[in-house]
């Protein structure tokens, strides 16, 4: 049986066609497809940078801008503007409209795409809505490119600044994932190992 009632999927192979995974990953759900079965195989494999890449496009969309959002701000070290630019997450994740969504677009310029912050920013504004600047023909963000700055802001997160604290932080970052994933909101209280 399925717990995970946010993820929309069938099976571990169903997410692995939104992206272009390793041919070792596409090989280990095909001997291990559920979706339950393949992240526990992933995670006892270590496969950190694969299985965040999976939780951010087997997750609905505002579900994964909000575990970004959550692992983010799981840390303390964040200067001010990087603060923000995490805060943006938050509030498109709260009232996902347009303002909030090219908020978030001034809060990449203000901290660029170097850290986390400035990748769960982008995340939000590749959303969905027009990745131009205003007043310019209207052009859709490819679907789930989202999802590729959502993991790559939780990667950034768990890895940086020196990787010493990056196998706690991955495995503390996938028990938010698998929280939201069974309908919780991933707040470190609401999660039970």
């Amino acid at each position: 049986m399925n717990n995970y009632i946010k993820i929309p999927y069938a099976s571990a192979l169903d997410v692995l066609a939104l992206f272009d995974p390793d041919e070792e990953v596409i090989e280990l759900a095909q001997s291990h497809d559920a979706i339950i079965d393949f992240i526990e195989q992933m995670r006892e494999n270590e496969s950190y940078i694969e299985l965040t890449m999976f939780f951010a496009h087997a997750l609905p969309l505002r579900e994964a801008i909000w575990w970004g959002y959550q692992c983010l701000s799981s840390r303390d070290d964040w200067d001010h503007d990087e603060h923000h630019a995490i805060l943006s997450a938050k509030l498109w994740v709260e009232s996902p409209d347009e303002h909030y969504r090219r908020h978030a677009e001034l809060m990449i310029k203000n901290v660029g795409l170097d850290a986390a912050p400035g990748w769960i920013a982008q995340a939000v504004f590749w959303s969905g809505g027009s990745i131009t600047p205003k007043g310019e023909p209207s052009t859709e963000p490819p679907l789930y490119l989202y999802a590729k700055a959502v993991a790559g802001a939780v990667n950034l997160c768990a890895i940086l600044p020196d990787g010493e604290n990056k196998a706690a932080r991955f495995d503390y970052y996938y028990k938010m994932a698998l929280n939201i994933a069974r309908g919780g909101n991933g707040i470190a209280e609401s999660i039970k190992t």
